[in-house]
C-alpha cells in the first residue's frame, strides 16, 4: 500500500523545490500506474481485451494511485494520419507477427476506437482518464516501436540506428501540444532509460548536456505549462553527474535558472540499482532541499545528487 486515497488535483501543476505543487498550491504526488503505449501498433495496449472505460475504472478503483504513466513510441508522429485499424495490418507496425486478427476483437469492445486516428486514440485513452480525475504523464519511451529496454536495441542513445535526434524532438513537441487541450496531460517524461555502453561517462555528460536541453524546449514550445521529466545515465540509475561543473552546458545551466517551475528529475530504482535496498515503501526516500537542489537518500545511506 503506498498510503490513503488521493484527492483530485488541480491543473496545470509546477515544480517547486523538491515539491510538486498543483494549480491551487497543495503538494503533489506522482502516483502511477504505468500503460504501455509504445509497442509494435502505436496504441495503449488492452484495448483488444476490455472496453476503454472498464480499463480505467479498475484504475480508478485503486485509491492509492492518481496517475497512468502513458508510454509511447517517438515513430508514432510520422504516423499520425493512419487510424488504429490500419495499423494492425501488415506492413504497418514493428511486429514478427500478423497482427490484424486483433483488430475484431478491439472492433468489438472499443468500435469506437478502431477508424480513429492513432494519435487521436492516445486523447481518447487520456479523456477516459479525466472523467475519473486520474491525470498523466506522457512517457516517450522509445523512437522505433517495439518492446523497451535493452543495450543495443536501437534506442538507447542519441544517434542510435532508430534514435532520430530531430524525429525525437519532434515528437516531444508533438505530443506536448497534442495534448495541450486536455489538462489532465500534466507531464512529459523526455526518455525512458538512456543507456550507453560505448562512450565514456564524460561523454555521455556532453551529449546528454547538448541534447537534453532541445528535448526540454521541444516540449515546452508544444505547451509551456507541461512538467518536463528529465532522466539521467545508465537506465535513469546515474544523476549524478548533474554536479559536475566542468561539464555543465551553457543551454542546461539556462533551463534550470528559467525553467526551474518545470523541470522534475526522473529516477529509477532497480534490485540491482546503487542505491543500497529499497523496498516499495517510498517513505524510505527523503527529500532535502540544498542551494543546487534535492538530496535523494536511501535508508542506507546511499545518495544522488537532483539539482
Amino acid at each position: 500500500m503506498l498510503g490513503p486515497a488521493l484527492s483530485a488535483p488541480t491543473y496545470p501543476f509546477r515544480a517547486s523545490g523538491p515539491q510538486i505543487l498543483d494549480s491551487a498550491g497543495v503538494e503533489t504526488q506522482f502516483r502511477c500506474v504505468n500503460w504501455a503505449g509504445h509497442m509494435e501498433a502505436n496504441v495503449p495496449e488492452g484495448l483488444q481485451m476490455q472496453k476503454l472505460d472498464d480499463i480505467v475504472d479498475l484504475l480508478a478503483s485503486q485509491p492509492t494511485y492518481n496517475c497512468v504513466r502513458l508510454t509511447y513510441a517517438a515513430e508514432l508522429f510520422d504516423k499520425t494520419t493512419m487510424t488504429l485499424r490500419e495499423s494492425f495490418q501488415p506492413g504497418n507496425n514493428n511486429a514478427d507477427t500478423d497482427l490484424s486478427p486483433l483488430v475484431a476483437n478491439i472492433t468489438k469492445h472499443n468500435p469506437e476506437l478502431v477508424d480513429m486516428t492513432l494519435p487521436a486514440v492516445f486523447e481518447a485513452v487520456v479523456d477516459a482518464l479525466a472523467k475519473r480525475d486520474i491525470f498523466v504523464l506522457m512517457s516517450n519511451h522509445v523512437s522505433r516501436s517495439m518492446w523497451c529496454c535493452g543495450q543495443g536495441d536501437g534506442n538507447g542513445w542519441w544517434g542510435d540506428e532508430y534514435f532520430d535526434v530531430d524525429g525525437w524532438t519532434k515528437s516531444l513537441e508533438g505530443m506536448a501540444a497534442l495534448m495541450a487541450p486536455h489538462p489532465n496531460v500534466v507531464a512529459l517524461d523526455l526518455r525512458n532509460e538512456l543507456r550507453n555502453e560505448v562512450l565514456s561517462t564524460d561523454d555521455q555528460i556532453r551529449d546528454w548536456m547538448k541534447f537534453m536541453p532541445k528535448g526540454v524546449a521541444a516540449v515546452l514550445a508544444g505547451d509551456a505549462s507541461m512538467l518536463v521529466f528529465v532522466s539521467g545515465l545508465s537506465y535513469d540509475n546515474d544523476l549524478t553527474f548533474l554536479d559536475r561543473d566542468d561539464l555543465i552546458s551553457d543551454d542546461w545551466a539556462s533551463q534550470l535558472e528559467h525553467l526551474v517551475s518545470n523541470i522534475v528529475f526522473e529516477g529509477h530504482i532497480y534490485s540491482w540499482s546503487p542505491f543500497g535496498e529499497i523496498t516499495d515503501d517510498c517513505s524510505q526516500l527523503t527529500y532535502v532541499r540544498r542551494e543546487r537542489g534535492a538530496l535523494i537518500e536511501s535508508a542506507s545511506g546511499k545518495a544522488s545528487v537532483f539539482p
